[in-house]
């Protein structure tokens, strides 16, 4: 057997041709690509923000939605008008801006099932904001080509916590996360929520904290989990990279307060990250929606080094259209 030290030597790739250790036959066949794997909301050059897909006995379920993912699917050799089940863990933009263009794209190539979007309220309001940026181009192609309204195209379903989803392949849970820690009377206090999701796909189990600060709702979800695909920013980069271009200075103390408090209990480092994924037994953590000031093409090789401190299981830094297949 490699070495845990080998294993992070390999390359991404490599380390997906290993097996998943209890995979058994009669688990449908599954595939995780990590379409989007930057944190947002500023863009950058070479990865798009958070997006993940499931292919599940030849379904797709598509988790957030952030900027860029329909061309990521089309570079994945996706269909797009195939996705029929989108999980939205937050309503922030770099989970959700992408919305928009797939339901357009679905609707102009004459998808005809409903795309059911599924996620914590607020998502009927990113759901109808999305439908409404899309409306002048619709009432243009109503009034050329087409016959039947976007809007039959699009299903919002807002969910609580615990079993959200289930069909003959998948079903779905769902825990509320730290992410959001709204002040009373403020204006998302009580309106917003964030989860993070388990998929249980036979004998087999994927979990996503989605954003999140420490939780140990989401440490008892990933419970024995095959893979646990966790965000992971590096808080101090992140601040260096603003101060560098002049953007912390514009900021008053409120807002550089308020920014702190939020990078530090609301999201979650790699080292975290390697902790929660210990602590739950899971066998292959993957970091992804990374966030912090290396150069363009950054691997981010520090965050799996950091995360390996604690977890001692398979580590995958990921990247844009990665796959992990059994």
């Amino acid at each position: 057997m490699l070495s845990r030290r080998a294993l992070l030597a390999l390359a991404p790739t490599a380390l997906f041709a290993l097996p998943l250790q209890g995979w058994t036959e009669d688990a449908p066949p599954f595939r995780l690509i990590t379409l989007g794997t930057a944190a947002g909301p500023f863009p950058g050059k070479d990865r798009s923000q958070t997006a993940n897909l499931l292919e599940i006995g030849g379904e797709l379920y598509l988790i957030d939605a952030g900027d860029g993912v329909a061309q990521r699917l089309a570079q994945a050799d996706i269909d797009t008008t195939k996705v029929g089940r989108i999980f939205i863990t937050h309503n922030h933009g770099d989970h959700t801006a992408g919305l928009a263009n797939l339901f357009s794209v679905a609707w102009q190539y004459n998808r005809r099932q409903p795309i059911e979007v599924i996620g914590p309220p607020g998502t009927d309001v990113t759901v109808n904001g999305a439908l409404a940026f899309d409306r002048a181009d619709e009432e243009i192609r109503l009034s050329e080509t087409r016959d039947t309204p976007l809007k039959s195209v699009v299903q919002v379903k807002v969910v609580g916590v615990g079993e959200v989803y289930r069909d003959a392949r998948v079903r779905v849970t769902a825990v509320e996360n730290t992410h959001f820690q709204f002040k009373p009377g403020s204006p998302a206090a009580g309106k917003y929520r964030s989860y993070a999701y388990r998929f249980d796909v036979g004998p087999r189990s994927i979990v996503f904290t989605g954003d999140t600060g420490p939780s140990e709702a989401v440490i008892a979800l990933a419970k024995g989990a095959d893979i646990l695909v966790s965000e992971a920013l590096a808080v101090d980069e992140i601040r260096a990279r603003l101060q560098k271009a002049g953007q912390w200075q514009v900021m008053t103390p409120t807002e550089r307060a308020g920014w702190t408090m939020h990078m530090n209990q609301e999201h979650i480092t790699p080292a975290y990250a390697g902790e929660m994924a210990q602590r739950a037994g899971v066998r292959t953590l993957v970091l992804s929606h990374l966030g912090g000031s290396g150069p363009p093409g950054d691997d981010y090789a520090r965050f799996g080094v950091a995360a390996a401190e604690s977890f001692k299981g398979r580590i995958v830094v990921a990247k844009d259209l990665m796959q992990i297949e059994p």
